[in-house]
Formats: C-alpha cells, structure tokens, sequence
C-alpha cells in the first residue's frame, strides 16, 4: 500500500482543496539535497556562535549547512504561511533561536556545505507550533482519513473506507475543478514540498486524507 495523504476542501471561501500523496523519503547528499539551492539554504537552525556570527542549520533530508554572518546581513521574521516578505518584521541576530526555521540567501559554496548569508528569513519555532497546532484543530473538526476502495474518473469520485468508532464507513468525496490536488515529493515528507498532482495518479489501496465540509449525506 503506497502512503498517500488526500486532503480536501469543498467550496469553501478563501480555500482551495488539495490531494497529497505521501512518499517515503530517501536520506540525500548535499549535491541532490531540494533545500539548498544555488542562492539559497533552508534548515533547522542547530547551533548558534553569535561572538563567531556563524549558523548551523539541518536541512530536511539531513544536510548541514554552516551559515555565515556579516554586519550587513539582513533579518527578518517572516509567520508561517506568508509567501513573500511584505508582511515581514525586521529582527536581529539575538531574536534568533535553536529550532527555528531559516533560509539563507547567499552564494552557495560549490559544495553546498556552507553559505555567506546576505539575508536570514526566519520562522520562529514558537510561530511553527502555534500553525501546526491550529492545523490539527483544523483536521480534527473537519478531516476524515481513509484507504481508497474505488475511483470514478468521469466524475472524479473517490471513494474511501473511514474506520470510526461505529464500525467502517464508505464515503464518496467529490472532486471539484477548483479542488486543489497535491502529493508528497518523493524526496520530503514535508508538506511544504508537496507537488501538484491530479486524479489520474490516484490508485485503489492509496491512504488519503480530506478536509472539507460533509454535505446532508453522512456518505458523501
């Protein structure tokens, strides 16, 4: 049985559903590792030598990056879920933490082991756990979590079986055209990382999760 996490939002304002489909992921090197790009780092801060102005940081797959600093590097505190720095808050060195989630701008050295950082954007670990925290209430109150048992391409229906405390439970959940599908990358488990997809890649026996609002027909 493949891994698959299948989340769902149906009509609902502001929101766009999604499907993602879960892929164990395999440890890298820091040649193939997604987080650190040409200009760019992004990790788990792990130590911190202020007096040295130097970051270590782990990427996802594992990768340690040592984060070089200057007097003219730029910080910013960036919330969870922001996609550009418009919403930024300038911050200095001394605001970051250990577990705090950076990425750093730079040239990256040939090796991808180190980065003089012209800017550092942070997201603290204190802001992360609050996100995540409300993403659980989130999919407490509106997710369910099944194994696909069947698939209707013409009218992109999947049908789940959903184990609840009365027994196993078929539910049918629609696919709507502004359904937003996604899957895990083969390479991160990380939701962040998650590649679009669509119905077609779908198979009877994948694990999904969806979250939405349940019509009047407790199958659907």
């Amino acid at each position: 049985m493949r891994a698959l996490l299948l989340a769902v939002a149906l009509g609902l304002a502001g929101f766009q559903p999604f499907i993602i489909i879960s892929v164990s992921a395999a440890p890298q090197d820091p040649a193939t590792d997604p987080s650190i790009a040409a200009k760019h780092a992004i990790g788990e801060v792990k130590t911190i030598d202020a007096a040295a102005k130097q970051i270590s940081i782990k990427t996802d797959a594992g990768s340690m990056v040592s984060v070089s600093l200057t007097d003219k590097t730029v910080y910013k505190r960036l919330a969870p879920g922001e996609q550009s720095l418009t919403n930024a808050t300038d911050i200095t060195l001394a605001d970051i933490g250990e577990g705090d989630r950076v990425m750093a701008r730079g040239t990256v050295s040939a090796d991808r082991k180190s980065v003089p950082a012209a800017m550092i954007i942070v997201m603290t670990k204190g802001d992360i756990a609050k996100k995540q925290e409300a993403e659980r209430l989130e999919w407490r109150r509106r997710g369910i979590l099944g194994v696909i048992t069947a698939l209707k391409p013409d009218s992109k229906e999947i049908t789940i079986s959903n184990r609840t405390m009365a027994g196993t439970q078929s539910v049918v959940i629609p696919v709507a055209d502004n359904t937003e599908m996604r899957r895990y990358a083969p390479d991160s488990i990380k939701f962040a990382d998650a590649k679009p997809s669509a119905f077609n890649e779908l198979k009877v026996g994948d694990q999904l999760r969806a979250l939405g609002e349940r019509g009047p027909d407790p199958a659907r």
